[in-house]
């Protein structure tokens, strides 16, 4: 899930070759504010904080993390493994 729009996803996902991402934009929708993610104070007021949610085919919730300083990368390993 991120800010870009959908057309900048896919770009995205066909340069890095993720032909097995499935993308979600958050582009003129409440998915922030519905999942607690944006960020409350600063500059940055309303923009999707950092942070990993991880599905399964059927919507299970596997893994998530917020991560507490936005230049902070997530566990990016925690995430993968979540799905093994």
């Amino acid at each position: 899930m991120s800010a870009d729009l959908p057309f900048a996803q896919g770009r995205f996902c066909a340069a890095e070759g993720l032909a097995n991402v499935k993308t979600a934009s958050s582009f003129r929708s409440n998915f922030g504010a519905a999942f607690g993610v944006n960020l409350t104070s600063s500059v940055l007021k309303g923009v999707l904080a950092r942070a990993v949610i991880v599905a399964n085919e059927k919507g299970k919730i596997l893994h998530t993390e917020l991560v507490s300083e936005i230049a902070n990368e997530p566990n990016y390993d925690a995430a993968i493994n979540s799905l093994r």
